[in-house]
């Protein structure tokens, strides 16, 4: 877990737009979170951190690689991540985050973005994430296969039984159908 304190980072001295900070990140940074998602990855991560008016503004930038689970047939796979997201941090008596400003007491404005660095990761993966047509293990595409319902036919195979709706076919010419709002009356009044 030491290896999280390199995200703990002093918001004061981080903040100007010529200051960035810069993380490799690999598969240690994903157990040490005890991640779920994710446990594999190789990456590189930016942060520039803004001041204006006592709150932070966090632009976090990533990119590269990490391993998630097939959709298809549960092998790992290599997703590529290429994304860009914001968080606004705040100053305030009672330490947060109520998912849209995270507050950080005012008297020591120190955060530790390992947690939003997954979380920004993990949102750039995208919702279904299969291997390419082909590529996923064959034991598994061959058990699919075997349990996946097929199509019924359009039409019965031959020697299969006919229709019970069948006789019904027949019961009305063409030209003897009954007419909608014409009725007929055969009752003796």
């Amino acid at each position: 877990m030491e290896t999280l304190t390199r995200f703990e980072i002093d918001l004061n001295q981080a903040a100007g737009a010529d200051k960035e900070l810069r993380w490799h990140i690999g598969d240690t940074f994903f157990g040490d979170l005890d991640a779920t998602l994710i446990e594999h990855g190789d990456l590189d991560a930016t942060l520039r951190v803004y001041r204006a008016a006592g709150a932070y503004r966090l632009e976090f930038a990533v990119t590269g690689e990490v391993s998630v689970p097939c959709d298809r047939c549960l092998e790992p796979m290599r997703q590529a991540i290429g994304t860009r997201q914001t968080r606004r941090v705040a100053c305030g008596d009672m330490p947060g985050d109520d998912g849209d400003v995270i507050t950080v007491a005012a008297d020591d404005p120190t955060l530790n973005v390992a947690w939003h660095l997954y979380e920004v990761i993990a949102l750039a993966v995208p919702i279904h994430h299969v291997h390419p047509e082909g590529q996923c293990s064959s034991d598994m595409a061959e058990l699919l296969a075997r349990h996946t319902a097929q199509p019924a036919a359009a039409t019965p195979a031959a020697g299969a039984a006919a229709s019970p709706f069948a006789a019904l076919q027949g019961l009305f010419a063409p030209d003897a159908a009954p007419q909608p709002g014409h009725h007929t009356d055969n009752s003796n009044t």
